[in-house]
């Protein structure tokens, strides 16, 4: 008989390849995984089968209001049937393994883990309680305590803590006195190479201009995307393409404001299996990260593996995991997100030079064929299985 995995994660599967990758990881290796998720465009409850992986979507609505309070009010009542729905399907699910991705799911993962006396592992993707510069609002204090004190509380408690680069494993470790968490990074599956025009066809582009594509979230806080729109005055014979989910208002505000239209377009969000074909059909990938925190700084996305499985040079805030990766793909430049000029400088020096930019693009490629791809890094996580699978006397 199989075992049965729970993975606990308060973020849509379809956005978020990481948990998927491990998810099917598992279910190819013959483990039965069951995801409690959320999916924020459900109305109920409901249970999907992505590729073999049962996924459980609670729904988790939004309020938007002019009056902060009600509005404020009204999304932590939704906040909390959340949880209560989530805690409930979570104690029904009768795994042999828990796993809890990120803090936010650590409590109930633990508590449900040692009521049915099973081991729970730990995936911090991130330091999720590092996440978001010095703030006033009150209620995000109270998150970022709140999250703290669980972690610092039940990190020491879990069974075995997986994280996605070498720099976050260590602050976890020195700050938390924990065995070196394992690290399994953000890479992306081996794909084929594509020889796409995806984002061409779909702007009409000439063949000449240089597409320099931004492709995730849209979250401002973090990213300097509003840099990135201005850099458009500065970069010749290159369009910038935004390919995400989010509030686009304040970039459209930036575009229109300075007449930018025909230097920066927005793309409606894809499917995710027709990602790796838009990255493919770009030139320069973007990675606009600002250095206002901890968990920033330490960042290794999972956009920058994505540019580098499709074949495309990088252009990234000079961060040390990113650095890491780009400066041994020799792939990239780095610029200051803060200053506009100075990314389109970083941009320019990529795609003014043909065949320097033609080489970027083989080592991109080469690098993640060789060294940053799933396949390689799935074995750390297929290894550990086994090692919890022996215990529980199941292999």
């Amino acid at each position: 008989m199989s075992l049965h995995v729970c993975m606990v994660v308060i973020s849509n599967l379809r956005r978020d390849p990481r948990v998927y990758k491990e998810a099917k990881t598992l279910v190819e290796n013959g483990y039965e995984v069951t995801v409690i998720a959320l999916n924020e465009e459900r109305k109920s409850t409901g249970l999907e089968n992505m590729d073999g992986i049962k996924v459980i979507e609670i729904p988790l609505r939004r309020v938007e209001h002019k009056f902060i309070f009600y509005r404020r009010l009204r999304n932590s009542l939704h906040r909390i049937k959340f949880r209560i729905i989530l805690y409930k399907e979570v104690l029904f699910s009768k795994a042999d393994i828990y796993q809890a991705h990120n803090i936010n799911t650590l409590l109930v993962a633990f508590l449900v883990a040692r009521f049915r006396k099973k081991p729970l592992i730990l995936d911090a993707h991130e330091l999720w309680t590092e996440q978001a510069p010095e703030t006033k609002d009150i209620f995000l204090k109270i998150e970022k305590v709140w999250g703290q004190l669980l972690e610092r509380l039940l990190i020491n408690r879990v069974d075995r803590v997986i994280t996605v680069n070498e720099s976050i494993a260590q602050v976890l470790a020195s700050r938390y006195h924990i065995p070196m968490p394992i690290i399994l990074m953000n890479c992306s599956y081996t794909l084929p190479e594509l020889k796409s025009d995806n984002i061409r066809q779909r702007l009409n582009l000439d063949d000449n201009r240089k597409i320099i594509l931004y492709q995730g979230g849209y979250y401002y806080e973090t990213r300097a995307l509003e840099n990135l729109v201005l850099s458009a005055q500065f970069i010749h014979n290159g369009i910038i393409v935004f390919l995400g989910f989010g509030d686009t208002q304040k970039l459209n505000a930036i575009i229109k404001e300075k007449g930018l239209d025909s230097k920066v377009k927005i793309l409606n969000t894809i499917p995710s299996q027709e990602i790796h074909a838009y990255i493919s059909s770009a030139d320069v990938g973007v990675i606009p990260f600002l250095d206002n925190n901890l968990n920033s700084h330490f960042a290794s996305p999972n956009k920058l593996f994505e540019y580098l499985m499709g074949g495309i040079a990088i252009a990234a805030s000079d961060l040390p995991e990113i650095r890491k990766v780009i400066d041994s793909s020799s792939a990239g430049r780095f610029f200051d997100p803060l200053d506009p000029k100075d990314i389109a400088r970083a941009i320019n020096e990529i795609i003014e030079d043909e065949d320097k930019l033609e080489e970027m693009k083989k080592n991109a490629r080469q690098t993640a064929l060789t060294k940053y791809n799933w396949e390689i890094e799935s074995r750390k996580l297929v290894e550990l299985y086994e090692i919890f699978g022996k215990n529980l006397g199941h292999l």
